[in-house]
């Protein structure tokens, strides 16, 4: 369960703040009581249209803040084979966009 307390620890937030948790993609396999309440499918659907309609400006999302965080610390090797980090693990991605 590490990968789930590192998230835990990463969000500043404890087992107790979580309601629910909802599975998708190859995760809704595992052999558990799964919640009815929300179609799986439809969670991944949402998930990806609401930033595609922040970005492209859609009606209603004018004061929509969309916040983006790199997962993995991404670099380059540099010379000897050295990872130089670029951009660090759970580093908040500023992205501007211009609508004309």
């Amino acid at each position: 369960m590490a990968p789930v307390e590192q998230v835990l620890k990463d969000a500043n937030i404890e087992t107790e703040d979580i309601d629910e948790v909802i599975l998708v993609g190859g995760s809704i396999r595992i052999p558990e009581e799964p919640s009815m309440g929300i179609n799986p499918d439809e969670a991944v659907a949402n998930g990806t249209a609401v930033p595609g309609g922040i970005l492209s400006g859609a009606e209603g999302t004018a004061d929509v803040v969309l916040v983006d965080v790199c997962s993995l610390t991404l670099g380059i090797e540099t010379t000897d084979r050295i990872f130089t980090k670029l951009i660090p693990r759970i580093y908040a991605l500023r992205i501007r966009t211009y609508h004309h």
